[in-house]
């Protein structure tokens, strides 16, 4: 039998039709209340969850409800691709108001830069989200979204705001950071965004990534984990907005 929730993700009311019960418990902070309309509708079958285990590691368990949330932001996605909306792997912070999101491949330190930008500077800093942050494109500003799918660490708000930089993190021993061209960003940039299998959602995903090399400010910084990295990071991206 299939349950039901409404959530609102990316400023979308998604109806979502489910399985599992725990996806309720996972999704509680994103639940409307009822009464509320729903913009558009995805179900997940069981077909769906088990197609998520064939992609996953084969030596590791995954439970049912963690590959079911998997498969619901799949489906999301690739039904919101053509509303604007792209998942984009990356640790995705607010800092005086606006979105900065760090990204690299799993296990370079992104998470952990972004803690130490909360730790330099404190309340002016807040999680939107620590892994896979949605992002909507509007006609004059592109947002990044808070959503329960935030990491290992469940770090993040349901709340957004305009992103106004991408910073693509290396490992080094001397901190550097500096700008990326738009020939130089588009590896990285489209190795990080969620890439539906339907042709329509792909091409309306290749769209959304082309727009943010365009508009979107990208960074490569090679740095060593400390709050010298952190403050060095902080004062390029914002433009030194306050000391």
């Amino acid at each position: 039998m299939s349950l039901n929730v409404l959530c609102r993700l990316a400023d979308i009311n998604v109806k979502i039709g489910y399985i599992h019960p725990s996806f309720a418990r996972f999704a509680a902070g994103y639940i409307l209340p009822d009464g509320e309309k729903a913009d558009m509708e995805i179900v997940v079958e069981e077909e769906d969850v088990l197609r998520e285990r064939e992609g996953a590691e084969a030596d590791v368990h995954w439970p049912f409800g963690y590959l079911q949330t998997l498969a619901v932001y799949r489906k999301f996605c690739t039904a919101a691709a053509e509303r604007g909306v792209l998942l984009f792997h990356g640790s995705a912070i607010a800092a005086d108001g606006n979105a900065f999101i760090f990204s690299a491949p799993s296990g370079t330190g992104k998470s952990t830069h972004a803690a130490l930008w909360r730790k330099v500077f404190g309340e002016r800093v807040k999680m939107i989200n620590d892994d896979k942050p949605l992002l909507r494109f509007f006609e004059r500003e592109i947002r990044a979204y808070g959503t329960p799918w935030n990491g290992k660490h469940h770090l993040g708000g349901n709340f957004s705001a305009p992103v106004k930089g991408i910073c693509f993190l290396e490992r080094g021993a001397e901190n550097s950071i500096g700008s990326l061209s738009s020939r130089e960003g588009f590896p990285r940039i489209i190795s990080q965004c969620f890439l539906p299998d339907e042709e329509s959602a792909a091409a309306a995903a290749l769209a959304m990534a082309q727009r943010l090399l365009r508009e979107v400010p990208l960074y490569r910084m090679a740095c060593n984990i400390s709050e010298e990295a952190a403050r060095l990071s902080y004062h390029t991206l914002t433009g030194g907005m306050r000391s």
